[in-house]
């Protein structure tokens, strides 16, 4: 199935705004694949999107939880009340039964406890319950069903000790560190060491590049671990965007990596670690970065 097609489905059923479905999309794909087999999330990889693919990959035994369970981690992650995750959840599962078919679906609901069979189900009437806005109460302002009402009820004080009040976790990125330079690495082809090398100095080189509101837009989908590097290029630029031509940019990664690593070498790092970003943060936020690089920055961006 294309991208466009399922977050369109996505988008039918009503449970997310807009301007989230990608994240949250994501982010229910990437806690339901921790709770089946590789082989069944395998399965549902080539049934989904490229761009989902990231996501569904584990090499841990699955997880045991139920359909509460998944909503408490979802919401915890998407920074909603259980009503709202149960919603979204609605949503973004109906959407990967359109795009699963035959055996791959088969295995996921054979693998996935018996209470998450109604998540896969239409609703009797529209959903109107919406993910909380930026800078507004996390906790969302829906009507429960009976039966959420009644998680909600049971839920509340555990929600409340797992996501700040007032807004999202710090960190709602799907991807850890170690799986963001695995997928860098990957595509480069360079040992681990060598591609945390590389990912760390692009993203330094990068906050130095762009504002340093942006990178704050950017942090809370990248793991953690990799925010020091942002903040060394912040520190070195203080704060203000500097003006580095894409040849000096590429002499950044090419000096931190040794001699003997080529221009050419040092673009291909930085587009795989640019890739990477792109696939795990927000569209708009990848965007508003893309929209502070100067024109020829883009021969290293993905296409």
């Amino acid at each position: 199935m294309e991208y466009d097609t399922f977050i369109g489905l996505v988008r039918d059923q009503g449970g997310v705004e807009p301007g989230r479905i990608d994240t949250v999309s994501r982010v229910a794909v990437s806690v339901l694949a921790q709770g089946i087999s590789a082989d069944a999330a395998a399965g549902l990889a080539d049934q989904l999107p490229d761009r989902f693919r990231p996501y569904l990959r584990h090499d841990g035994p699955a997880e045991s939880y139920g359909a509460d369970e998944y909503l408490r981690r979802l919401g915890r992650h998407i920074g909603a009340s259980p009503t709202a995750a149960e919603y979204a959840a609605h949503a973004v599962l109906m959407a990967l039964r359109e795009a699963a078919a035959g055996d791959a679906y088969r295995q996921l609901r054979a693998e996935l406890p018996t209470d998450f069979g109604p998540l896969f189900e239409p609703a009797g009437e529209p959903r109107r319950a919406e993910l909380p806005r930026e800078g507004t109460d996390p906790r969302g302002t829906a009507t429960a069903p009976p039966e959420a009402a009644a998680r909600e009820r049971t839920d509340t004080a555990a929600d409340a000790t797992e996501a700040p009040a007032g807004g999202p976790p710090d960190f709602i990125g799907v991807v850890s560190a170690d799986e963001f330079v695995d997928q860098v690495a990957e595509r480069t082809r360079l040992d681990r060491g060598a591609a945390r090398l590389v990912t760390e100095t692009v993203l330094e080189t990068l906050a130095m590049r762009v504002s340093a509101g942006q990178i704050d837009d950017l942090k809370p989908f990248v793991p953690p671990e990799l925010h020091p590097a942002f903040d060394r290029g912040t520190q070195r630029s203080r704060g203000r965007p500097r003006r580095i031509a894409l040849e000096q940019f590429l002499d950044e990664i090419a000096v931190a990596e040794g001699p003997g690593v080529t221009e050419e070498q040092a673009a291909a790092h930085a587009r795989a670690v640019l890739t990477v970003l792109r696939d795990i943060v927000p569209e708009k936020e990848y965007r508003d970065t893309v929209a502070q690089l100067p024109k020829e920055y883009s021969a290293i961006l993905p296409g």
